[in-house]
């Protein structure tokens, strides 16, 4: 008689932790969600995020330990993207670009807003679209180097003068794809310009040689770009390069003017 209780006694215990067993893995077995937001998103496009097609820019997306893939569509059903994110719990910001028809369409994060701009720098994406660019550089990846402006005056040509900071800093390996992160310059000597973000880029080959035209090295124009804000999307417009000469004290140069333009910036 003991023993069948003791049996019993047994049972109902081994039963009791199964039963907490499964109750632990179901409330262990919960797959956290994050609200994801695409900015620009174009209507008509589609996205895939693991086999599964959503059409809106606000969506709930569960949260894998790993990479999500993505998949972008237009209005046709045409790839325009594929990629992979680490999407965060809670709330998530991707930004579409799309430049042009020339530049292929990119999803890239957000930059975190609340990462404190370092001052003196500038964060930047550039892509080319300028197609005599792509042809001077025989397609390959190339470098920009910024010279910022520190005194320019204009008038009469005996009174023209332009000065450039001796120092430039480079962004490398610029192609018609936009990067997968930033890379940065500093503009601390344009902090207090009155002339802002402002000056001339050297253009060089993969091999770090300049790019020669006509028998001149090759400069795009740049400014207008808010150096309030830290990150930015740059592209390179499809302007025509010309000689340049306007100012006595500079040796003249090809010049692609104001080419390069913003696409977005945070």
């Amino acid at each position: 008689m003991k023993k069948n209780i003791c049996y019993l006694l047994l049972i109902g215990m081994l039963g009791g932790v199964l039963q907490s067993c499964q109750k632990w893995e179901e409330e262990n077995s919960y797959t956290p969600f994050t609200t994801l937001f695409i900015e620009n998103y174009e209507n008509g496009y589609k996205i895939e995020i693991d086999g599964h097609k959503y059409a809106s820019s606000s969506i709930k997306v569960p949260v894998t330990e790993g990479d999500n893939a993505f998949t972008l569509y237009n209005g046709d059903d045409e790839t325009q993207f594929e990629g992979s994110f680490q999407l965060k719990p809670d709330r998530d910001t991707l930004v579409l670009f799309k430049i042009n028809e020339e530049i292929p369409v990119a999803l890239m994060r957000k930059e975190d807003l609340n990462e404190p701009k370092e001052e003196g720098k500038l964060k930047f994406r550039i892509v080319n679209s300028n197609s005599e660019i792509a042809e001077l550089t025989n397609g390959e990846p190339f470098h920009l180097v910024f010279y910022q402006v520190l005194e320019q005056l204009s008038g009469p040509p005996a009174r023209r003068k332009v000065v450039y900071h001796e120092k430039g800093d480079t962004v490398f390996n610029i192609t018609n794809q936009l990067p997968e992160t930033y890379q940065t310059i500093d503009i601390t000597d344009n902090m207090d310009s009155p002339f802002g973000f402002d000056g001339r880029a050297q253009i060089l080959k993969e091999d770090f040689s300049p790019v020669m035209v006509e028998g001149v090295e090759v400069f795009v124009t740049y400014n207008s770009i808010d150096i309030n804000k830290g990150a930015h999307i740059l592209y390179l417009s499809d302007v025509e390069g010309a000689l340049f000469s306007f100012y006595p004290n500079i040796e003249p140069y090809w010049n692609f003017s104001v080419a390069l333009q913003s696409a977005y910036s945070n």
